[in-house]
């Protein structure tokens, strides 16, 4: 049962990073092709993808955050002070807080 659920977390999160590369990939389009000068055809990819390029900079906390996140979870993991049940109660926690806040990002950028 909890793998199930470990799965489902990883399958959310790695959705928001899917996501979030959908942004980067789009904002990076639209400035390439302002920099190169071809500024209708940037009009025109700005008008198609504005629903994703709008959201850059949303995307760049979540992914702050949820790099965070993955930070202290190794410390976690590493800790030569921590049991196995607090680590196992401490993991769940960060498992729980980074899918929650992956799902809303996904839910905000829809």
């Amino acid at each position: 049962f909890p793998v199930t659920i470990a799965s489902e977390n990883r399958g959310v999160r790695d959705a928001a990073y899917d996501r979030m590369l959908e942004i980067q990939q789009a904002k990076g389009t639209y400035k390439h092709l302002m920099q190169e000068g071809r500024r209708e055809e940037a009009k025109q990819f700005l008008e198609e993808n504005r629903h994703l390029i709008s959201k850059a900079s949303m995307s760049g906390r979540v992914q702050q955050q949820l790099g965070e996140w993955a930070a202290l979870r190794r410390r976690v993991l590493d800790s030569a002070t921590m049991t196995q049940e607090q680590k196992d109660e401490r993991l769940d926690r960060l498992d729980q807080l980074s899918t929650r806040y992956a799902e809303r990002f996904l839910q905000a950028t829809e």
